[in-house]
């Protein structure tokens, strides 16, 4: 995705250079920060949340079968001893 949007961005820089004059230039340039910092604050988001999610999941998961280690103590203390 990063590299599709420096593909257009540089695109779309290459085509504003030669087309527009000095005064458009400035406003297009302006534009174009804006929209870098946008997409550049969602992927910053987008890779927090996944690193965050990520992080949570593997915590929480379980092996199949598997049991708390308080379930297994619980069910060792209360098992009747030979």
């Amino acid at each position: 995705m990063l590299l599709i949007w420096s593909g257009v961005r540089f695109t779309m820089a290459v085509v504003a250079t030669r087309t527009l004059a000095a005064e458009e230039q400035a406003t297009w340039d302006a534009a174009l920060q804006t929209m870098t910092s946008i997409f550049s604050a969602i992927g910053w988001l987008l890779v927090t949340f996944a690193a965050l999610g990520g992080r949570r999941v593997r915590l929480t998961k379980r092996r199949k079968g598997s049991q708390p280690v308080d379930e297994v103590t619980a069910a060792a203390k209360s098992a009747p001893s030979d």
